[in-house]
This record gives structure tokens, C-alpha cells and sequence, in this order.
């Protein structure tokens, strides 16, 4: 089952490579990989990793997160930014080491 945001990101990457007038072919070959895997990424089929959707962005002259403007994400109460803090590698380290120079 596809999710919606590979959708949205696969739809994203398809719209940005049209306004550029690049074939499938092209981007595969600014990327390194064959035509159909763009298809698959634009369809969703194969989910993008972190690296190549960096790769793709530098491709595309464009952002990362310009493949998730105007993503609503409506499974989600709470603000983003407040799960992001929460996930922050290290964070609960950081609260330790105050408590520790305070001692």
C-alpha cells in the first residue's frame, strides 16, 4: 500500500523535472540511475531514501523541503516541530549533563 506523502513526494519530483523540461531519461542521468526507477519514484512505487531525495533536490536545483511544501499531514495533532525536538539525537544527554554541572 502506497502512502500518501510518497505520493505527494513522487508528484512533487514529477512536477519539478516537467517545469525543467527534463525526460525521465535526463534526471536518470544527472542521478546515476536507469528511467525506470524516476517512474517508480514519481509513482511511489519505491519509496525515496533521505539520500537520494537529497540527491534529487540538488538535481532539480531545488531544496529538500521543497518536496513537502504544502504536505498537510492530517494523522497529526501536535505541531511538527514539538515531535522533532522530542526525536533530537542526544537531547535527554543534554538535560543529564545540566543537572550534573549544577550539582
Amino acid at each position: 500500500m502506497t502512502d500518501t506523502l510518497d505520493l505527494f513526494v513522487g508528484k512533487r519530483v514529477r512536477w519539478r523535472r516537467r517545469l525543467l523540461e527534463l525526460s525521465q531519461s535526463d534526471l536518470a542521468d544527472l542521478i546515476g540511475v536507469r528511467f525506470q526507477q524516476i517512474q517508480k519514484y514519481e509513482a511511489a512505487v519505491n519509496r525515496l531514501s533521505a539520500a537520494r531525495l537529497w540527491t534529487l533536490a540538488c538535481a532539480l536545483g531545488v531544496d529538500v523541503q521543497y518536496f513537502f511544501e504544502g504536505w498537510v499531514d492530517e494523522r497529526r495533532d501536535a505541531p511538527q516541530e514539538a515531535s522533532l525536538l522530542r526525536e533530537q539525537p542526544g537531547r535527554e544527554d543534554q538535560g543529564h549533563e545540566q543537572q550534573s554541572q549544577a550539582a
